[in-house]
């Protein structure tokens, strides 16, 4: 009777370590969610209209979504930076756009790359926390809770 009572003991001891750790388990999985959820719902709104902006060529939004003086860097780091104003913002971002990404065997411009992209995930190519972003050539920062466009990076000499 005493080894029955001890293994049923046991058991309820076991379920109850197996109940907690499941709600802990549930609870990292919640916390997670909501930083991606903070991500991607505030970031994503951001990505949806920058592109667009892009794709539309619509150079008065592209203005609201970028932070002046854009930085600009070639791909080295010893490269200077080139501080970049809304003047000519959009001569440079078209120089940007045009440029190669060099992530395929197929010749595939920046701008190709933006419109294939309609929705950001994690992949080879991208890289997030809270307040910074990048993707490919280009970096977003969180800057006052918004979402801009804060550097892009050159492939070439022509954006001196």
């Amino acid at each position: 009777m005493r080894k029955i009572i001890l293994i049923a003991i046991i058991l309820i001891s076991c379920s109850f370590a197996c109940f907690n750790n499941k709600e802990k388990q549930t609870n990292k999985v919640d916390s997670k969610s909501i930083l991606e959820i903070e991500l991607s719902d505030i970031f994503q709104t951001y990505w949806k209209d920058f592109r667009e902006a892009v794709i539309n060529s619509d150079s008065l939004k592209l203005l609201t979504l970028t932070n002046f003086p854009l930085k600009s860097h070639g791909v080295m780091d010893s490269d200077p930076q080139i501080l970049i104003n809304s003047k000519n913002f959009y001569y440079y971002f078209q120089i940007c756009l045009n440029e190669e990404t060099g992530m395929s065997i197929n010749f595939e411009t920046n701008l190709d790359f933006i419109k294939k992209i309609d929705k950001i995930t994690d992949y080879k190519f991208y890289t997030k926390n809270r307040e910074w972003q990048r993707i490919n050539q280009m970096e977003f920062q969180k800057i006052n809770n918004y979402w801009r466009l804060t550097l892009i990076y050159f492939d070439t000499a022509d954006y001196k």
